[in-house]
């Protein structure tokens, strides 16, 4: 569903079928914790997210698995088939 007009969100499907490449927001820690703070967030959530994204950076959460195709029996429906099964 596309946006409104006059809106500025954009769905994660429409940026994936854009082909346009995202570049990711770089930003420190303390900035990053201000700026889910001030967008009320506790300081503690804010800490926790902080840390996930430091697993994320340092490629922790980076594991291969075949555990959902195992349980699900099948191979798994490729992210953008899956947005558009979504939104039909």
């Amino acid at each position: 569903m596309p946006p409104s007009p006059g809106s500025s969100s954009v769905s994660w499907l429409s940026v994936t079928e854009s082909g346009k490449e995202i570049a990711p927001l770089e930003t420190n820690d303390e900035a990053f914790v201000k700026n889910l703070t001030d967008n009320q967030l506790p300081k503690p959530v804010a800490g926790f997210f902080l840390a996930i994204q430091g697993d994320i950076k340092n490629g922790v959460l980076d594991v291969q698995s075949d555990d959902f195709e195992k349980v699900l029996g099948k191979p798994l429906t490729p992210l953008v088939d899956a947005f558009k099964e979504l939104l039909q």
